[in-house]
């Protein structure tokens, strides 16, 4: 059994950015964003959830594509990075936290918020693993001829 100390920073931030990931992915998809209060014109008002990503696959009326899109994407690419750190892929690990600060940018006024700690937590496990690559091959000297 591999021991969680043996693991670079790097790949422990890519890991920890995709298990985020996954979380925030599942919770579109799973957990309504909200609720609305809905008023008769008899005077009773009730309070009504609003749909969450799973209502537009199962067919209920009002329910927003979006949440599947970006719940899907989210995951996808959380799923990419985290395979990635794992194997200190840096190339799939950046790609990651490009994709996620874009849509964290994209979507600074709704989902960009929820997105941004992953995104961070990418970018860093982008650096901290090529700084890792970096000092393993800096660290041999060259023989003197």
């Amino acid at each position: 059994m591999p021991r969680y100390s043996q693991f670079s920073k790097g790949t422990k931030a890519g890991v920890l950015g995709s298990i985020l990931g996954i979380v925030l992915s599942l919770g579109l998809m799973f957990v309504p964003l909200g609720r609305s209060e809905v008023c008769t014109s008899d005077g009773g008002c009730s309070v009504v959830r609003e749909p969450s990503g799973i209502d537009y696959i199962l067919g209920v009326n009002g329910a927003d594509p979006a949440l599947v899109f970006w719940s899907l994407f989210i995951l996808g690419f959380a799923l990419i990075g985290g395979y990635g750190a794992w194997n200190e892929n840096r190339s799939l690990v950046w790609l990651t936290a490009l994709a996620l600060l874009a849509l964290t940018l994209l979507g600074i006024a709704s989902i960009g918020p929820f997105v941004a700690p992953a995104a961070l937590l990418f970018l860093l496990a982008g650096i901290w693993l090529r700084h890792d690559h970096k000092s393993e091959s800096s660290g041999r000297s060259l023989p003197r001829s």
